[in-house]
């Protein structure tokens, strides 16, 4: 039972926080600096505290070496997501006046009501492996952004050809890289437009003659403008080179995976459809399996549990509560894609939900949430698939 509660608010060069009782009366409060002194002021104000919890709100990355050095003291230390936080503070008052040193408080308030409800921070071991999971979600998602503004660009100067063709393929990024512009299809002999069709290299080779694209060109609405190409030219360069990156990170994250938990990317891969792509980012983001004492947890991690709406007697459930962690529930999504597809289990499973009539949104979240299930069973019993399934 704790009798103290410390609610830390991180900046990018100092942290206040505050200590409150049982009853959220305020007996210490202050403000240090974000280095080896100002961690060991805070640690020794703490450490005269019987039974207390600490309690640090998510940054991004300010507050990593803070919780790292508090969990490696072996306080008992909680992240806490700021929605939570911003939820908890506007039920509590009307009140629009913020400070650091007030979040602090309201912080270790919130930590006193609901640190039951929540998992304390552990060392897994593996937090460089979710920088790495997370630097290649972020390239992933520039990759995919990247590729959105190209196709904004070509509807402008050919637009017929991005409703004909896959113009991400590497053989029409050289191809349009040659021709950015109906235009400039329309001006080109035949030989010009032969040579980079011709050009050997990965991606499957354009199977229209030049004469298709020709005539295509010709009749097309496309809009001729040289910045516009140019801005096309410079997309292409920037895929070309966020494809190298991804493939470089994906590659180091596999790597790094199977050093720090082979054994549970071994487990998680006996699924079929899941690889060590996603099996890899999934163990980043939940780390050690046995700091969840049950399923439940695992599913709140992730968010996709049912939110609740309760009004005296009436009690209904919501959507999914997405109060949990982002970057889970994305490459659940893409886990759950592919289970459903190769895995005989999840796709019985993913249209008997269908067939009750429920969306497809919601079935594959509900697929998601029946994998979770069975991954949690395994990493906990150290199982494959085929001998829970078989």
């Amino acid at each position: 039972m704790f009798e103290h509660f410390a609610g830390i608010d991180m900046a990018k060069d100092t942290f206040s926080f505050c200590v409150t009782d049982l009853n959220g009366k305020e007996v210490e409060k202050g403000c240090c600096p974000v280095d080896k002194e100002g961690f060991d002021k805070f640690f020794s104000v703490i450490s005269s505290f019987s039974n207390i919890a600490v309690a640090v709100e998510s940054t991004g990355t300010y507050h990593i070496t803070l919780l790292s050095a508090l969990v490696s003291a072996n306080f008992t230390t909680y992240l806490i997501t700021p929605i939570l936080v911003k939820k908890f503070a506007q039920s509590c008052s009307l009140r629009t006046i913020k400070t650091d040193r007030i979040d602090a408080k309201i912080i270790s308030v919130f930590i006193a009501r609901n640190h039951s409800t929540l998992i304390p921070a552990v060392s897994t071991g593996n937090e460089g492996l979710r920088e790495l999971a997370r630097l290649r979600e972020s390239v992933t998602g520039d990759l995919g952004s990247t590729k959105t503004k190209l196709k904004q660009l070509l509807t402008t100067t050919f637009p017929e050809l991005v409703r004909n063709f896959n113009i991400f393929t590497a053989s029409m990024l050289v191809l349009i890289e040659a021709f950015p512009s109906a235009n400039a299809f329309v001006n080109a002999s035949e030989t010009e437009i032969e040579t980079p069709l011709k050009t050997k290299g990965k991606g499957r080779k354009i199977s229209v003659s030049v004469k298709q694209f020709q005539e295509l060109a010709s009749k097309s609405v496309g809009k001729s403008d040289p910045m516009i190409e140019k801005a096309v030219l410079h997309q292409i360069r920037k895929i070309r080179f966020l494809t190298d990156e991804l493939k470089k990170v994906t590659d180091e994250l596999v790597e790094a995976a199977h050093i720090c938990s082979g054994k549970e990317i071994e487990i998680l891969t006996s699924i079929p459809g899941i690889g060590d792509t996603t099996a890899a980012q999934f163990i980043a983001e939940i780390g050690n399996i046995d700091k969840f004492d049950s399923v439940k947890q695992l599913t709140a991690y992730a968010g996709t549990d049912p939110g609740i709406n309760q009004s005296g007697m009436s009690l209904k459930r919501k959507k999914i509560s997405k109060k949990g962690n982002a970057s889970i529930r994305r490459v659940g999504f893409l886990m759950t894609v592919h289970v459903i597809r190769f895995s005989d289990v999840f796709n019985k499973y993913y249209f008997k939900k269908r067939n009750e009539g429920m969306a497809k949104k919601k079935a594959i979240i509900a697929t998601f949430n029946k994998l979770l299930r069975c991954m949690f069973a395994m990493l906990k019993n150290h199982s494959h698939f085929l001998f829970v399934y078989s």
